[in-house]
């Protein structure tokens, strides 16, 4: 979905006529792009730390599971 708006995004003209003064768009899709990079970042960072989390979870587990298997009866 982000790569699609950002495809939307750069298919905005740089400029808008509005009766006889020209709006520059540039400032503002250049501040929407670093608007989508950084929430991009914040979402990887974020499931990098949920993904450490739950790897730390399973290591446990299986530590657990061998430690009881190596124990004599």
């Amino acid at each position: 979905m982000m790569k699609q708006k950002r495809k939307e995004l750069k298919k905005l003209p740089d400029s808008v006529r509005v009766d006889c003064i020209n709006v520059n768009l540039l400032p503002f899709k250049n501040g929407v792009d670093d608007l989508f990079r950084r929430l991009s970042e914040a979402m990887e960072d974020s499931l990098s730390e949920s993904i450490e989390k739950d790897n730390e979870v399973v290591f446990q587990f299986i530590r657990k599971g061998l430690d009881k298997l190596s124990v004599n009866p």
